[in-house]
């Protein structure tokens, strides 16, 4: 003890110093008990307060929002959304009092306050006032129901907003009795996000730039405003198969169209695949050759008779339809066929000549017969030969030079011809004379 005292006797600074470091811990203490004691008072307050301006937790009010429908992108500039993004949605309450009134709208809540956004309303009747804030107030309840809102946002607050929907029951003295909330996302977007779909390797052209379609999909960025939209009315795939255009899926029927986007958009290039119906044959015109839609009935038919050519045509000869060939081996001049792939009929002929045999047959029938009346008629022109002859002369009797005026003609037996008497050939029919000539 004497050196302690020693020691402070001669260090009176070291225990000042700890002096004042107990002084400052017990003021420490103390101001940590205040601080505790205000901290739950302040929570005591707020827990009374709310029990007092709260009576739905015990009186059985409640508010509910439901069918909330929004769009969940939003291209800036978009000429739809000039005077606000909708937000619609039903509010229905139940065990409203007399006086309470119901207040909806959307706010802010990434912000510290909660503000109401900027926008208007359009509710049902009782709430008509279009109000600077997306809000609305409908007074003078019934006990229990419900009502339809649309809530028009600008999109400013869209753009710089976590928003949410609310609606509260409010007494007449501003007390809320229930309330409800459920936040909303909405993007907002430079550019409108276009889904083209057309069938594979279709090209698809936007703005006067082609690109093929990649699984059958192409997919553009665009701004807001019209643009060009346009695919080929034909798209061969094979010698005989093709797609022919259709309509779009909005129904527009033209390949090429304008669209106006004020959004992101889906459209469908809708193509009909076609089939080649071939009709062949020799002779005639054949008819309904041509393009098909799949799955269609197609006809074709021929002429039944097709004349030949040169001589035998000229005579009567012609060609007969026997039947059809290939995908259809029908008999009848008309004949139809499924058209489930390429298709190709042929037409069959048989050849007709009957009316050139009978008039040739004719024609030589008729030459006989005028070349034998010739030689009949002839026959019977020719003159007789005389019957009677000289007297033979008598024994003793000098023979006398007969005159050839009395000697008789010699005549051809084959044709009749008059023949001199010292000729051995007919010098009409060159028949050799001789025992066939006669005198």
């Amino acid at each position: 003890m004497k050196k302690q005292r020693a020691l402070l006797q001669t260090n009176p600074t070291r225990a000042t110093i700890n002096s004042r470091r107990k002084q400052l811990r017990v003021q420490q203490d103390g101001a940590h008990h205040r601080s505790f004691l205000r901290r739950l008072v302040v929570i005591c307050a707020i827990f009374i307060a709310l029990f007092l301006t709260v009576p739905n937790v015990h009186a059985g009010a409640s508010t509910s929002i439901s069918d909330l429908q929004y769009p969940t992108t939003v291209v800036l500039g978009a000429s739809k959304y000039a005077e606000g993004v909708p937000v619609a949605f039903t509010v229905a309450w139940t065990e409203a009092e007399s006086g309470d009134a119901l207040i909806v709208g959307i706010f802010d809540w990434g912000k510290q306050d909660w503000p109401l956004v900027e926008g208007s309303k359009d509710g049902p009747p009782a709430c008509i006032a279009a109000l600077k804030e997306a809000a609305c107030a409908l007074p003078d309840l019934p006990r229990s129901g419900s009502e339809r809102f649309k809530l028009l946002v600008t999109p400013y607050a869209v753009a710089h907003s976590a928003l949410a929907v609310f609606a509260q029951l409010e007494d007449r003295y501003g007390n809320y009795r229930s309330f409800d909330w459920t936040p909303i996302t909405i993007r907002q977007v430079t550019t409108a996000l276009v889904k083209i779909s057309a069938p594979t390797g279709v090209p698809v052209t936007v703005d006067g730039t082609t690109e093929e379609s990649i699984a059958g999909t192409v997919w553009e960025n665009l701004r807001p405003g019209t643009h060009t939209i346009s695919v080929p009315d034909i798209v061969a795939m094979d010698n005989s198969t093709r797609l022919r255009f259709d309509h779009w899926s909005d129904d527009a029927t033209g390949a090429s169209r304008l669209v106006t986007l004020e959004d992101d958009t889906q459209l469908e290039a809708l193509y009909v695949r076609q089939y080649l119906l071939t009709v062949a044959g020799p002779y005639g015109n054949a008819a309904g050759g041509g393009w098909y839609d799949q799955g269609s009935t197609a006809t074709f038919s021929v002429v039944a008779i097709q004349p030949m050519s040169g001589l035998f045509g000229l005579l009567g000869g012609k060609y007969v339809f026997s039947n059809w060939a290939g995908d259809s081996t029908s008999t009848a001049l008309t004949a139809a066929v499924l058209m489930n792939g390429p298709k190709t009929v042929t037409a069959q002929w048989r050849a007709d000549n009957t009316l050139p045999y009978v008039i040739l047959g004719a024609i030589i029938a008729f030459m006989t017969i005028a070349l034998l009346l010739t030689i009949r008629r002839s026959s019977a022109q020719r003159p007789a030969p005389p019957t009677s002859t000289p007297p033979a002369p008598s024994a003793g009797t000098a023979l006398q030079t007969i005159p050839d005026t009395l000697v008789p003609a010699k005549f051809c037996r084959r044709c009749g011809a008059k023949i001199p008497r010292d000729t051995e050939y007919c010098e009409e029919c060159g028949t050799r004379l001789g025992s066939r000539s006669r005198e």
